[in-house]
């Protein structure tokens, strides 16, 4: 991202907190230049480390996306950090006009949403957390859920039937967004460290970005058609790069889904 090179930066030494939890969103987004930080949801006990930021990535985008208190402390972990800021408007400028930035920040949304869910997984299998969160990880924001319906809603139907893989991201499936017309999806998430998260999705869901998106954390996914009759709308990656070039709105949509769906699961991760 050439152009974020050239905004105003600072120097921030280490241990540095860039913005805590519970502050109120500012409006800003920010981009590590250099060095590295973590972001830590804070807890009685040891904090939690939710995600460690490398060069050349946004930051803080969850708040200013979703209007929502920052649940989390951004603090630098290297001797130092070069770190540019910019507003909210400024960064959607700069990011429609180049859909691809988006996407990148689509990853990186997918990526922290995968480190909760394995997070919770584990938390599941050491009896940390109530298998009861299950429904709870479901929920999906229903206002970002409404605003990438009107992308894929006339998109080309597939069709599966009871127990049949839509996707295997360990397998030769297609990967893309799926929005379920009809029917019922149970979506499967392992870890490296064999811990499970089964997701039961019906209609209306949407899913696929995990198995879409090139992701840095090491995870298999897999999608079966629950129901015996299932009807999906797909959108693969081609798809998506080509629409998002036409109306960057789409991959805005599918950024605010993901960052409402990660923010959801790391609240589920218990603080003492």
């Amino acid at each position: 991202m050439y152009w974020v090179d050239s905004i105003d930066s600072q120097i921030y030494p280490k241990g540095a907190k860039i913005f805590s939890a519970g502050e109120p969103d500012e409006g800003q987004i920010y981009y590590l230049l250099t060095g590295k930080l973590q972001l830590i949801r804070p807890n009685s006990g040891a904090p939690v480390v939710i995600k460690l930021i490398t060069p050349h990535n946004f930051f803080g985008e969850m708040a200013a996306i979703t209007g929502h208190q920052r649940t989390i402390d951004a603090i630098v972990a290297s001797d130092e950090a070069r770190i540019a800021v910019l507003p909210k408007q400024s960064f959607l400028l700069l990011a429609t006009s180049k859909p691809e930035g988006l996407l990148d920040l689509c990853r990186s949304a997918n990526d922290r949403y995968l480190i909760a869910l394995q997070k919770i997984a584990e938390m599941q299998s050491e009896k940390q957390v109530s298998r009861d969160v299950r429904w709870q990880i479901n929920e999906a924001d229903p206002a970002a859920q409404l605003d990438l319906e009107q992308f894929v809603r006339g998109l080309p139907s597939l069709e599966f039937f009871k127990l049949q893989v839509i996707y295997d991201n360990l397998q030769a499936y297609p990967r893309g967004i799926y929005w379920i017309k009809s029917g019922a999806v149970e979506l499967t998430i392992e870890s490296r460290k064999n811990s499970l998260v089964n997701l039961d999705l019906s209609e209306g869901d949407i899913f696929g970005a995990i198995s879409l998106l090139d992701s840095d954390v090491s995870v298999s996914v897999k999608a079966v058609s629950m129901a015996d009759r299932t009807m999906l709308n797909y959108l693969d990656k081609d798809g998506l790069l080509y629409l998002s070039r036409k109306n960057p709105l789409l991959s805005y949509a599918l950024l605010r889904l993901l960052l409402l769906r990660a923010e959801r699961i790391e609240n589920l991760i218990p603080t003492d």
